[in-house]
C-alpha cells in the first residue's frame, strides 16, 4: 500500500477494505489542503508530509471520526 494514510499505520488500516481506505485517503487529502493548522506547519518546516510527526498527529486527530466510522462498518 505504500505510505500510511493520514498517520494511520498499515496494521491499523488492515481491517479496512480498499474502498474504505480510499474514503479515508480522500478525507485526509481534503484536510491537508484546507487545514490552517497543517499549512502553518508545512510553511515553517517543509518535509515529506507523512513522515512529519506534527502533521501525522494533526491528521490522526482530524480523521479519528471518519476512521472509527469506517472501521465499524
Amino acid at each position: 500500500m505504500g505510505h500510511p494514510i493520514g498517520g494511520y499505520s498499515e496494521k491499523e488500516l488492515k481491517g479496512l477494505s480498499k474502498r474504505q481506505r480510499a474514503a479515508l485517503k480522500k478525507e485526509a487529502l481534503r484536510h491537508l489542503r484546507t487545514s490552517p493548522e497543517i499549512h502553518k506547519i508545512i510553511n515553517t518546516q517543509p518535509r515529506y508530509l507523512t513522515e512529519h510527526p506534527k502533521i501525522r498527529r494533526a491528521l490522526r486527530t482530524k480523521l479519528r471520526r471518519t476512521y472509527n466510522r469506517l472501521k465499524s462498518k
